[in-house]
């Protein structure tokens, strides 16, 4: 019987072999394999794999930049802003999004997408500081948020969320210190 496979399914198994084999596995054939699908299949849902890549990184890294525009959006009071960094924090997949950026900085069309997301990001967290703090610290403390979404689980592999909560606890008193 024939296997049925999403976009998602792709997506699914490609951010897997990215985090545990690395970007050389990401290949039409290893994918198909992964999903024991076809490559007809993969070519019903993507034009090559430069369409899988770029559809994989607006998918995946797309998804904390609509909850950052969410609290951007939001007339939120700071502490639930704050939460809602927290939660965000939590939530981000970072061995994924480490492997996405390790992968998408070898490939000049997914370099550009990762640069546009990230540009997205920063003014979202722009503009939730902006909300909290004077615009003399929005700046810097949006690029200490970006930091913690996408740097820590570099320097902290492996770590127990413990590491996390304590980094994101030290931000709070940096931004409790410039709050208005």
């Amino acid at each position: 019987m024939r296997r049925i496979v999403s976009v998602e399914d792709y997506f699914d198994a490609g951010v897997e072999l990215l985090v545990s084999q690395g970007p050389g596995s990401i290949k039409v054939a290893t994918l198909c394999a992964a999903l024991g699908v076809t490559t007809g299949s993969f070519y019903g849902y993507f034009t090559g794999l430069d369409d899988f890549v770029a559809r994989l990184l607006t998918t995946r890294l797309s998804q904390p930049n609509r909850r950052l525009l969410e609290l951007a959006d939001s007339d939120a009071p700071p502490e639930l802003l704050m939460a809602g960094l927290r939660e965000l924090l939590e939530v981000v997949p970072h061995d994924a999004e480490t492997a996405l950026r390790a992968w998408s900085s070898r490939r000049g069309a997914a370099a550009q997408l990762q640069h546009r997301l990230d540009k997205e990001r920063r003014a979202a967290l722009a503009a939730i500081m902006g909300k909290i703090v004077p615009a003399t610290h929005s700046g810097q403390l949006a690029e200490v948020a970006m930091a913690l979404l996408v740097g820590y689980q570099h320097l902290h592999a492996g770590t127990t969320g413990e590491v996390r909560d304590n980094l994101f606890a030290e931000f709070e008193t940096m931004v409790s210190a410039h709050q208005m």
